[in-house]
């Protein structure tokens, strides 16, 4: 769907609706809306000028200070102007304001000429010639100004992606440029007695004519602007006034008899004042460049806060509630709702306002059946509806009272639900704007909570069937560990010695599928926060034995081997004696199972303040520098292609990192490399040792089932 450039407001179906500039560009209103008040104010202004100096144009008043004033007041605007515009490129880094620029530097040095040229002004004789030069640039700048006007109200700004100092120089050195070659023409064409234009204080037919010439631009300019054909606005709204002053000026020149004639200081006002209007201009494009920086800042914190709140839920209804609150807020409407479009029904998940204007949550609204909704979702972006009779949740009657705001969410052109604000004032323009920020952030905080929420609903799946099947392989299995344990000790008859590798197999593959099972049961415990740790005194050394003699028929059948280093000491920590137990099992497993060749695990004991460090290191195939975090999340393994699909269920270090924490340890990942092997270390709070027959009975070590 093509993006609309401006506020277009139209009929669809029974739904007047008002869209917006969604895709960042400005709002852009019709050129008659944007100046029509500063065109009127300064027409009416230029008429009380002249139409009193036409009623007494032939009335002479000798007022020697009037054009000097009158000088200096055009300069000094234009110099304000000249500067205004110079940093208005510099900073926006923009093309706009050069034409200003360029006029005002351009006017400015005419006005200087005229100021220097004019009789009286300066002492000296030769006032014949420079009442000619006076007159001529007089006649100039009534020329020129409108036609300057002209380009600059056609101009169209661009980005200036170079230096914009030098963008700024060769504008500021083309208006010189065009000013001081009309100076000296003007200089040349007073000094010809072929081209004067004044006689005794009496203008020529060739003045008139030049004077009238001014409005061909004027009319030209004029005409485009009413027909909506002009360049950047903001510019333009300075410029309409000052065509309007220059158009006056070059209207009465026809009728002015002579110098120092009311008519003629009339004259000499008109062109002081389109110097003013440009500034007014310039000053009015700095207080909306000044609006629309509060109007971004404000949005902009609106945005902040909705981001940061959105941010701290994955609750679908949670986020939805929130999305509504932050928009109530921020457009200060009477209420609203958020929705979810399941097939061809919007969800209501969330609604805000007094009962009978807004739906109820958990709604489900046809599409088809409402056109304010249909529009909504076909919209590229936020829309008005001026009165929306199908209003869902709205009384019979009550619709058409309501101002509506909508706004679709979408995910890459994917329309995922909609919001919608209503109240009974109108919205406005900004509006939009802000809207299509909240909807933006509700679109991606909605999207995230919905893929969260379902995620969670197939890990929720998943962990009960592992659950249920562990449980469920229990009994089978201690049925089939039962009988095995019969076969061995000879209940059933001393076995053929043939059998005796065979159930040394069977044996270990059990013990393999207990320990898989244990350890699917302890995560979901984990999971659930069934696993409380004991805090008890540990006998660390002891510990590791058992768990190394747990580990021993395992390494003999790879053919490896399990050590450890026994410190002399007693070393005893804080924990859980099950808990160390199935860590110790785990990280032992793994240094046998992730190993390509012969097996080997060493664990190390060391005293590091008051805790104690269990170092259990391997010469495995090593874990990838951008998977030492991720081995420790539930259902992670290392696919390795020299081991196969080594047994477990990628569970063990998981479970044992957790454990670690409950007892208020930690489990690391401290050294590993490809095809060296992998350190990992066990931390623990160091207990100080106690002398009574309960600590050594505490300490004593316990069957612990292994996971892996």
């Amino acid at each position: 769907m093509g993006l609309r450039r401006g506020f277009l407001a139209h009929n669809s179906g029974r739904l007047n609706t008002q869209r917006g500039p969604w895709a960042g560009r400005e709002t852009r209103l019709s050129a008659i809306e944007i100046d029509r008040t500063s065109a009127l104010l300064s027409l009416l202004l230029a008429g009380a000028i002249v139409l009193p100096a036409l009623l007494f144009r032939s009335q002479r008043i000798q007022l020697d200070w009037f054009v000097p004033v009158a000088d200096v007041v055009a300069i000094g605007c234009l110099v304000i102007c000249l500067v205004m515009a110079a940093l208005d490129a510099l900073l926006r880094r923009e093309t706009r304001s050069l034409p200003i620029l360029a006029l005002s530097m351009a006017l400015g040095l005419l006005w200087i000429s005229h100021f220097l040229a004019f009789p009286g002004t300066l002492p000296g004789n030769n006032v014949a010639l420079k009442s000619q030069i006076a007159a001529w640039i007089f006649l100039t700048v009534n020329l020129l100004t409108p036609a300057f006007l002209a380009v600059t109200f056609l101009y169209r700004s661009r980005p200036l992606r170079s230096n914009p100092l030098s963008a700024v120089v060769r504008a500021t050195a083309a208006g010189a440029a065009v000013g001081l070659g009309a100076c000296f023409l003007d200089v040349l064409l007073a000094a010809s007695p072929i081209t004067r234009v004044v006689m005794s204080d009496s203008f020529t037919p060739l003045a008139s004519l030049l004077g009238a010439a001014g409005l061909v631009p004027v009319i030209f300019a004029l005409g485009l602007f009413l027909t909506g054909h002009h360049g950047d606005e903001r510019v333009v709204n300075g410029v309409v006034a000052a065509l309007v002053y220059a158009g006056a000026a070059a209207s009465v020149m026809v009728f002015v008899p002579g110098r120092f004639t009311t008519l003629w200081y009339g004259v000499h006002t008109l062109p002081a004042l389109v110097a003013a209007a440009l500034l007014t201009g310039e000053l009015a494009l700095y207080e909306r460049s000044a609006r629309l920086g509060v109007a971004t800042a404000e949005r902009l914190a609106i945005g902040v806060a909705a981001a940061s709140d959105l941010g701290r839920s994955l609750e679908a209804q949670q986020v939805a509630a929130r999305v509504l609150g932050h928009s109530v807020r921020a457009l200060d409407v009477q209420g609203g709702f958020v929705g979810l479009l399941r097939g061809d029904v919007i969800e209501v998940r969330a609604a805000e306002g007094r009962p009978g204007e807004v739906p109820v949550p958990g709604t489900d609204l046809p599409v088809a059946g409402s056109s304010f909704l249909a529009q909504t979702i076909a919209a590229a972006g936020p829309v008005i509806f001026n009165d929306a009779p199908d209003w869902p949740g709205a009384a019979e009657g009550q619709a058409r009272s309501l101002r509506v705001l909508s706004a679709p969410l979408s995910i890459s052109d994917r329309v995922i639900g909609v919001l919608a604000l209503c109240r009974g004032d109108r919205f406005q323009s900004a509006d939009l704007e802000t809207m299509a920020i909240l909807a933006s952030l509700a679109a991606l905080a909605l999207q995230n909570a919905t893929l969260y929420e379902a995620s969670q609903e197939a890990s929720q799946s998943k962990d009960t069937f592992l659950n249920m099947t562990a449980h469920e392989l229990r009994t089978p299995l201690a049925v089939v560990t039962g009988y095995l344990s019969m076969l061995t000790t000879g209940d059933f008859g001393a076995p053929p010695p043939s059998w005796a590798r065979p159930i040394s197999i069977l044996q270990a593959k059990v013990t393999e599928l207990a320990r898989l099972v244990e350890g699917v049961i302890a995560a979901s415990k984990l999971e659930a926060n069934m696993l409380a740790p004991l805090s008890q005194p540990v006998n660390l050394s002891d510990c590791v034995n058992a768990a190394v003699e747990r580990a021993l028929p395992a390494a003999s059948m790879r053919g490896g081997r399990v050590r450890f280093e026994d410190p002399e000491e007693v070393v005893l920590v804080d924990g859980d004696l099950e808990f160390v137990g199935r860590i110790l099992d785990n990280l032992i497993m793994n240094g046998l199972n992730y190993s390509s060749g012969k097996p080997e695990v060493q664990l190390l004991l060391q005293q590091e303040g008051e805790c104690v460090q269990l170092m259990v290191s391997d010469r495995g195939v090593g874990v990838p520098e951008e998977e030492r975090e991720t081995i420790f999340e539930r259902f992670t393994r290392i696919d390795h292609s020299e081991l196969g699909y080594p047994p477990g269920t990628g569970l063990g270090l998981y479970l044992s990192r957790s454990l670690a924490e409950k007892m208020g340890g930690r489990l690391e990942l401290q050294q590993s490399a490809a095809g060296e092997g992998s350190i990992f270390c066990l931390t623990l709070r160091r207990r100080e040792r106690e002398h009574d027959s309960n600590s050594a009975a505490a300490a004593a070590p316990r069957t612990a089932t292994p996971v892996r």
